[in-house]
């Protein structure tokens, strides 16, 4: 059962953020929360069983910017990462 008390209307959720079972939820009456992915409403209790759940705020678009190309940048340098620990690992090996 969920230990966190149930938020204003209005509200919106995630239970299981960044998974692939994610699914965002918002507060559309007391007691009662709407889902896209599954029709029909949902008590707090429900879909606090489901998963971890976090709480979605707005940002402006500034921040909303600022983490889309801190992702991007991190994305574009995995490849060269992950080159570079071979590379070191080839190295070392050849030392041996």
């Amino acid at each position: 059962m969920s230990t966190m008390e149930e938020l204003d209307l209005g509200s919106s959720v995630a239970v299981n953020w960044s998974y692939p079972s994610q699914e965002i939820r918002e507060h559309v009456s007391p007691g009662s929360w709407s889902s896209a992915a599954h029709p029909g409403y949902a008590t707090w209790e429900e879909f606090g069983e489901q998963g971890e759940i976090t709480m979605l705020v707005p940002a402006d678009q500034n921040r909303y910017l600022a983490g889309w190309r801190a992702g991007r940048f991190e994305l574009l340098n995995e490849p060269q990462a992950k080159l570079n620990e071979i590379g070191d690992e080839a190295h070392r090996t050849d030392r041996r």
